[in-house]
């Protein structure tokens, strides 16, 4: 990027005034990026810890909840206790 400057003292100044203003501002970009991504860390952290929570509530219950119907179920088969009527009768 050519910049059309003359070659003065104050043209000088300026130019060291500006590049002083871009490098604080990229600094503080850059800082406000770690910032950020410190955040995201932290709330990708709480989400997983949140997670495993919900799916160790939801296997607790699942395994109490077949517990509870596991009377249901035929002896000595899988499947509909239905199935066995109708086949032969009086």
């Amino acid at each position: 990027m050519a910049l059309d400057i003359k070659p003065t003292r104050s043209e000088l100044i300026n130019l060291k005034r500006r590049i002083k203003q871009t490098q604080n501002g990229y600094n503080l970009l850059k800082m406000k990026r770690d910032g950020l991504f410190h955040e995201f860390r932290t709330l990708l952290s709480e989400m997983i810890e949140a997670r495993e929570a919900l799916v160790g509530t939801h296997r607790g219950r699942t395994s109490r909840k077949e517990r509870r119907h596991s009377h249901l179920s035929p002896p000595g088969g899988h499947g509909d206790a239905t199935q066995h009527h109708g086949s032969g009768g009086p």
